[in-house]
């Protein structure tokens, strides 16, 4: 393994998120997984791939496939957000995508093992979009030929993002196109590092009182895709010298803001935690209410106590446009509220919940 190569994570990385033969390759974005993917896809011959994404899914995190040609289908969600596989197996009948992503949403165990044995059936890749969980837990990460992390949302770091492939023979074909793709320029960390430096020698105080309103259809703010496809070089070291005992403490302070967030939500009626693995450790914590009127209510309840909660995701237009057709997923948006356990540090330590 050649360190002049920076799309090779490296062992110190790989031993945090790889749990199986193959490679992990260091992104600076987790959404850049699919530029990787578009480029092998590419090398393959294939110019316009079909890719099949849940319709509950965040149109920011699209941004390679759209730009890249290919052509997207969405597939139906159930209630608890896995696939709807009656309806996945009919779209089947007028042929098989290439690529078939699978998101693990806040921290919530999707169902890869039927996904693997439907793409194997169907000759698809798959990919299990892990970027709202902090490393491999339960279920996650264990059944795509990709999966795709995004440290940079719990390590004190500017970018960070990683891509494990599955075995040696996929894993030399994402080398081979790696290599031939435009890394989109090199990363200087120095005002990144210049503001952590300030906010360490003199800490921000806390934000307190009420936080300006957000409606239950507002659309999050949509994000241009760092061209930057590499990690930097400062991350990837800072990274590797946490190593998994860093991944660990990070691991259990999160869980303990998780768990007070989880219990002193509790006695809200209508509004219950989303059924996470235990250890996931979910960079959004969802809160499901019974209705929307009951989600607008408690939204504009919990900022005016000042939590740090919104709606999530912002729905790719083509969903917005077929409310027959992709119900579920509407009323899932509608009806979830997100809460951000590593940002809970910016306001007295969760004041609101005594609200």
């Amino acid at each position: 393994m050649s360190g002049r190569e920076p799309w090779l994570a490296g062992p110190e990385l790989a031993a945090i998120w790889q749990r199986y033969a193959g490679e992990t390759f260091a992104l600076s974005r987790a959404t850049h997984a699919l530029t990787v993917i578009m480029a092998l896809l590419a090398r393959r011959g294939v110019a316009a791939p079909e890719v099949w994404v849940p319709a509950y899914y965040c149109e920011n995190g699209l941004g390679p496939l759209r730009q890249g040609g290919a052509r997207l289908r969405f597939f139906p969600v159930r209630d608890d957000m896995a696939p709807d596989w009656a309806m996945v197996e009919q779209m089947a009948d007028s042929g098989a995508p290439h690529l078939f992503v699978l998101p693990h949403f806040f921290g919530v165990e999707n169902e890869a093992g039927p996904a693997q044995a439907f793409c194997r059936r169907a000759g698809s890749l798959l990919l299990e979009d892990a970027a709202h969980v902090l490393r491999p837990v339960g279920e996650v990460g264990r059944f795509g030929d990709f999966v795709a992390y995004s440290p940079r949302k719990y390590f004190e770091v500017p970018d960070a993002g990683i891509l494990v492939v599955r075995g040696e023979d996929l894993a030399s074909e994402v080398r081979s196109a790696a290599a031939r793709l435009d890394p989109g320029g090199a990363h200087n960390t120095l005002r990144w590092r210049a503001l952590a430096l300030r906010d360490r020698l003199v800490p921000r105080r806390p934000h307190t009182g009420p936080l300006p309103p957000v409606h239950l259809d507002d659309e999050p703010r949509q994000l241009p895709l760092d061209p930057r496809v590499w990690m930097s070089a400062f991350s990837r070291n800072r990274i590797a010298r946490q190593g998994r005992t860093g991944a660990g403490a990070i691991a259990d302070r999160e869980a303990a803001t998780v768990a007070a967030i989880e219990a002193g939500l509790r006695h809200r009626a209508g509004l219950a935690p989303l059924p996470r693995h235990p250890e996931a450790t979910p960079y959004m914590l969802g809160f499901r209410a019974v209705s929307p009127a009951l989600a607008a209510e408690s939204l504009a309840g919990l900022r005016q106590a000042g939590a740090i909660v919104a709606t999530w995701p912002g729905l790719p237009p083509e969903v917005w446009a077929e409310p027959g057709a992709y119900g579920e997923a509407l009323a899932i948006r509608r009806s979830v509220l997100r809460f951000t356990p590593r940002y809970a540090h910016r306001r007295r330590p969760l004041d609101f919940l005594n609200a």
